[in-house]
Formats: structure tokens, sequence, C-alpha cells
């Protein structure tokens, strides 16, 4: 099955043409991937296990399920934001007091949210749906 062939067109269609992870418009960026719902190495190679998905998300989902790449994302994200921070600081320290302090005070509340944060994808119910038939047959 190939992405343009018509059983991979049907997989487009199942979420109008989005990453069923982001939403992103599959069509603007033109570049999207038939994404194992179940990655392939853990036995997801049943035909009703594909769903669109950009280069981004499939990329960084690699072999997880979607429980667990949903749980990932807040940490993920807190690294990215960890990483900058030094970068931020030696921007803040070109910028007046009040300004730096604001800057750092939003970076603070951002990670603070993400640490309670609940991910939920654009197809959220049709990735619940092909994860339970993995795990309790279907």
């Amino acid at each position: 099955m190939g992405k343009h062939d018509e059983e991979g067109q049907a997989v487009f269609a199942l979420t109008d043409g989005h990453c069923a992870y982001c939403g992103a418009s599959l069509a603007f960026w033109g570049e999207w991937h038939l994404e194992h719902v179940v990655p392939r190495s853990r036995e997801g190679k049943w035909k009703g296990n594909l769903v669109p998905a950009c280069t981004r998300c499939n990329f960084r989902k690699g072999v997880l399920l979607p429980s667990e790449f949903r749980r990932w994302i807040p940490c993920g994200l807190r690294k990215q934001i960890e990483h900058m921070l030094p970068a931020v600081e030696s921007l803040c320290e070109l910028l007046s007091a009040t300004d730096a302090e604001a800057v750092l005070t939003h970076l603070e509340d951002a990670l603070c949210r993400m640490e309670n944060t609940t991910v939920t994808f654009y197809s959220d119910d049709l990735l619940r749906e092909i994860e339970d038939k993995f795990f309790h047959g279907g």
C-alpha cells in the first residue's frame, strides 16, 4: 500500500487530510506518512492500523503507542524549553529588568502548566479505538 494509491487515499480521508496527531493540514504541507498507530515492531501489522501523520509527528512518535506519545509530549516540550533557558536568560540581560522578569515568569508559568497538561490529539477517538483493538482484540 502506498499513500498515493486507493487504500492510501482512504487513510488520508480518515482525518479529512489532517495529521491524526497535531491536526496540521497535510495537503498544505504536502509531505505526510501512512503512520502505524501500533508500531509494526509491536505487532501493529494489520490493515486498520494506519492513520495519516505529518513527518514531524510520525518521527517524534516513533515506536510509541498513542497513549505513550501523549505522556511524552509535555516532558519533551519541557526539555526543549529548559534547553533554551540559558539563551533566554542571555537575551533578558539585554532587556530592562521589568521585561526580563516578565519573560522568565511567562516561561516558568508555561513549564508549570505543562506538568498538568492532558494532550488531546486531533483524531483522538480514532487513535484510542485503534489502540483499544490492539489491547482488547477487535
